[in-house]
C-alpha cells in the first residue's frame, strides 16, 4: 500500500525546462561571453545547479551563484503554473493519507524559487536536493526509505527520464514516468521498459485505481 510518492519537478511538475535554459544562458553568457545552446546545458543534468555552472562556466568566481539565482527567479515570471491536473493528483494523494515529497536534482534555493513560482511550497515533505558533484537520487530515494520507516512498496516516484527509472531501481521502488512535457525523451523511455503515462490524467487515473478511490 503507498504511503508516499514524490515527485520529481522539471518536466514533471511543470513545463520548466525554457527557465532553465533561459536563466543558465544569460548567466554563462555574462561571465563567458558564450552563448551556450539547450543541448549543451541538459549534458550537465546530474548534478545540481552548483556543479552545472562548474562547468559551463569553469573558474567563474562564487558571485555567480547570485547572478543566476535572480536571473533564474526573473525567468520563472512566465510560468503559469503547474501542468493542468498536478494540483488535483496531490488532492487525490492527500485525500487518501499519501504524503507527498519532492526528490530532485535542484539545488535547495533553485527548487525554492520553482516551487513558489508554482504556489507548491507548502505542498511536500520533505524536501530532498541534488549534490554539486555527483547524481544523488538513488540515494535520497533510500534516505526516505530509511527516515520515514518505508518499505519500497509503499514509496514510489514520478519523474521523466530513463535515469530517474534507473534510480528507481536501484532502491526497488515504482516509478510512474512522466511523458506529458515537450521535453520528454519518449524513445528512451520505452526502451527501458518504463511505466508511460502520457498525461497527467492518464497517472491521476492510475493512482486511483491504485489507492482504491
Amino acid at each position: 500500500m503507498l504511503k508516499m510518492v514524490a515527485f520529481d519537478i522539471d518536466g514533471t511538475l511543470a513545463e520548466t525546462f525554457p527557465v532553465i535554459f533561459e536563466a543558465f544562458r544569460k548567466t554563462v553568457f555574462d561571465y563567458t561571453g558564450k552563448t551556450v545552446s539547450d543541448q549543451t546545458i541538459l549534458a550537465t543534468f546530474g548534478v545540481n545547479e552548483v556543479g552545472m555552472l562548474r562547468e559551463l562556466a569553469p573558474g567563474a568566481p562564487a558571485s555567480i551563484m547570485d547572478d543566476f539565482y535572480q536571473n533564474y527567479r526573473d525567468a520563472h515570471r512566465v510560468l503559469s503554473g503547474p501542468f493542468r491536473g498536478v494540483q488535483e493528483v496531490l488532492q487525490t494523494l492527500r485525500e487518501a493519507g499519501v504524503r507527498t515529497a519532492v526528490v530532485t536534482g535542484k539545488e535547495a534555493e533553485s527548487c525554492e524559487i520553482t516551487l513558489s513560482a508554482l504556489n507548491l511550497t507548502s505542498a511536500f515533505a520533505p524536501v530532498l536536493t541534488g549534490d554539486p558533484d555527483h547524481p544523488n537520487k538513488a540515494a535520497q530515494f533510500q534516505k526516505l526509505l530509511t527516515d520515514e520507516g518505508l518499505q519500497p512498496d509503499e514509496l514510489a516516484y514520478v519523474g521523466d527520464t530513463a535515469g530517474d527509472l534507473k534510480n528507481c531501481r536501484e532502491v526497488g521502488i515504482h516509478c510512474y514516468s512522466a511523458a506529458w512535457a515537450n521535453s520528454v525523451k519518449l524513445d528512451e523511455l520505452k526502451s527501458a521498459g518504463a511505466d508511460i503515462y502520457l498525461m497527467v490524467s492518464d497517472l491521476h487515473r492510475q493512482l486511483s485505481k491504485v489507492l482504491g478511490h
